[in-house]
């Protein structure tokens, strides 16, 4: 999900991940639970990695994250107007929330300090819908 709120920001969640060995800046995501549409997912997982619900949840596009060996699918949603609702994280997750300018965090990809390429891939999608 890219969480877009009223002043142009958009909401990332930094946390370590072990097969890269580092801390990584990230937009929100998780795995679809069983039978669980997409956009349920989206909002569940909003509520636990940043403590926000959205007003609005628009699915902006789909990619395959590796299909050369998984079949796995990412479906990227643009999250707005967005009101503080949570649900309890799971207990294996350590995240610091941070917010961003829109502006900045495309600068972040050009540098290089955003290396995770769902994030990229997701942030170039939403790039028409943002003020950047």
């Amino acid at each position: 999900m890219i969480p877009y709120d009223d002043e142009g920001k958009i909401w990332f969640v930094r946390q370590y991940r072990h097969a890269a060995r580092q801390v990584l800046l990230e937009l929100p995501a998780g795995t679809l639970e069983e039978n669980e549409p997409p956009l349920e997912a989206a909002e569940r997982e909003l509520k636990e990695e940043i403590g926000m619900a959205a007003g609005e949840l628009k699915k902006i596009g789909e990619f395959y994250m590796v299909p050369g060996y998984s079949s796995e699918c990412m479906h990227v949603f643009l999250a707005t107007q967005l009101r503080p609702e949570s649900l309890e994280r799971d207990p294996d997750e350590f995240i610091n929330v941070e917010v961003i300018a829109a502006p900045q965090a495309y600068k972040m990809i050009e540098s290089g300090e955003i290396r995770d390429a769902k994030t990229i891939a997701s942030l170039l999608l939403a790039k028409p819908y943002l003020s950047v």
